[in-house]
């Protein structure tokens, strides 16, 4: 598979768009492996577990529909689009200290500029860019430790906006967003999982994040996608309980560096698994 290229994604590989987020299980740092599995050409491009958008950055399609769970990173998402100068002028005011953290940590503000204002900080600002909350719903992630980050990437956010301005944006679960890809349409899914794996391939805290139930109901609606004639790839865990599942599907390791662990000596390689129903260079149909 190392050999195989999309010339027409390569071409453009220095006109990408970086994602204003930092993202844990974030897909930067394998766009080159999976820019080539790309189909040569589709008309709308879906992806429903956004995160921070690596791959839409990168392909920059004409089309797109994005979606995420997480009403705080969608709301994100949409005033970059369309309020860009005004969330540049926020996040000025903000200054990098563990006192201002807490205290933007514990707010509730009401407007959608105040909350992507809010929620860029923390994701710049928290440990390890990680997102997780509460019980009640509450960020809680610590203060990260950094030498002077970037809190307000002016021209990041302006280029963000630009490549979003063609993208529909909304907060819903991928069961519903995936109900919307055509024929000839390209879907990219990236759903949540651990790379760190138990017996049966998911450890308790991750079955509220993505169950193994909802691993099933995405292959099922992979299969309808396909007989509707979209071309789909999956990012998945590299586990045999994985493998299985997609079992008759075109099925590609590939590797990464883990930047989770609190410990820099306990990060490595760790393997990930991509799923394809299409021929990456003909995008034909392969299921």
């Amino acid at each position: 598979m190392n050999d195989l290229v999309n010339p027409l994604v390569e071409d453009r590989s220095q006109e990408f768009t970086n994602p204003f987020l930092k993202w844990a299980g974030g897909k930067r740092a394998l766009l080159p492996r999976l820019l080539k599995l790309v189909p040569p050409s589709y008309n709308e491009y879906h992806e429903p577990f956004l995160g921070a958008g690596s791959v839409f950055f990168a392909l920059k399609p004409e089309r797109a529909n994005l979606a995420d769970t997480n009403a705080e990173l969608i709301n994100a998402f949409i005033v970059v689009r369309d309020e860009p100068y005004q969330l540049i002028k926020t996040l000025k005011r903000f200054r990098y200290n563990e006192s201002q953290y807490y205290s933007l940590r514990k707010s509730k503000p009401k407007t959608s500029l105040s909350r992507a204002a809010r929620f860029i900080f923390l994701n710049k600002t928290c440990w390890n860019g990680l997102y997780r909350v509460n019980k009640l719903g509450q960020f809680n992630v610590p203060f990260g430790r950094y030498n002077d980050p970037k809190i307000c990437d002016a021209s990041g956010i302006l280029a963000a906006s630009e490549t979003l301005q063609k993208a529909s944006i909304c907060n819903g679960t991928f069961n519903t967003t995936l109900k919307k890809p055509k024929e000839h349409d390209f879907v990219y899914c990236d759903p949540p999982y651990t790379v760190a794996h138990d017996k049966n391939g998911f450890l308790a805290y991750n079955e509220k994040i993505f169950s193994w139930e909802d691993q099933v109901q995405l292959k099922q609606l992979i299969e309808k996608l396909t007989d509707r004639g979209c071309c789909a790839m999956v990012s998945n865990a590299c586990h045999t309980s994985i493998k299985e599942l997609y079992s008759g599907y075109k099925q590609i390791v590939v590797s990464r560096q883990s930047t989770i662990a609190g410990n820099k000596s306990a990060r490595g390689s760790v393997k990930e698994l991509v799923i394809l129903n299409y021929d990456p260079v003909s995008g034909e149909m392969i299921w």
